[in-house]
């Protein structure tokens, strides 16, 4: 059986962030968690398509953050215009696998992302952010392969510099049919 890999690529982060204070969940209006029910329509579309787990890939938070995509963004946010057996379909679905998608959101080049200090509090208050990094002059190169999807993080020393050296920061792989993205 050949392997397809399903990828969702959008411009923000898909996964949900509460903002890192430990209390009531503030949310921007710029990325996903403004629109909780756009995201849970376009999730449920894909698992009503049989598309099995995900790879979204992102950025515009000037952030480099992996990230699983808990199915809890699809089952809380349900459009209420599904019949009931589109609705068990979901749930079934979502009952055979813990995530819906993995998700890899690029950095920037130019513009610092969040501060160690916030993504440390955003990755404890959202277990399913498993890493991030909000260096300036952030890049990622991604490989998709039939068995495999890689992906490494790497920011320059120096962004004003004409020639500047870069620091591998973090790799994940996801292997096909197998919706546990690990360190590599």
């Amino acid at each position: 059986q050949s392997s397809q890999w399903p990828v969702i690529a959008q411009t923000t982060l898909m996964s949900p962030a509460l903002d890192g204070q430990g209390t009531a969940a503030r949310y921007w209006s710029d990325g996903w968690d403004g629109y909780p029910f756009a995201r849970s329509r376009l999730l449920s579309d894909a698992i009503l398509a049989g598309l099995g787990h995900l790879l979204v890939i992102g950025g515009d938070v000037h952030t480099a953050i992996a990230s699983d995509l808990p199915n809890s963004v699809v089952l809380d946010y349900i459009d209420p215009t599904f019949s009931a057996e589109q609705i068990q379909i979901i749930q079934r679905r979502l009952s055979e696998h813990p995530k819906i998608a993995s998700e890899w959101t690029v950095g920037g080049i130019s513009r610092r992302g969040w501060n160690e200090a916030s993504v440390a509090r955003r990755i404890k208050d959202n277990p399913h952010l498993r890493w991030g990094n909000g260096r300036p002059g952030s890049f990622a190169l991604l490989h998709l392969t039939m068995d495999k999807a890689s992906i490494e993080f790497f920011s320059l020393e120096d962004t004003r510099a004409k020639v500047s050296s870069c620091t591998s920061l973090s790799r994940w792989q996801l292997e096909a049919n197998k919706p546990a993205m690990h360190r590599s």
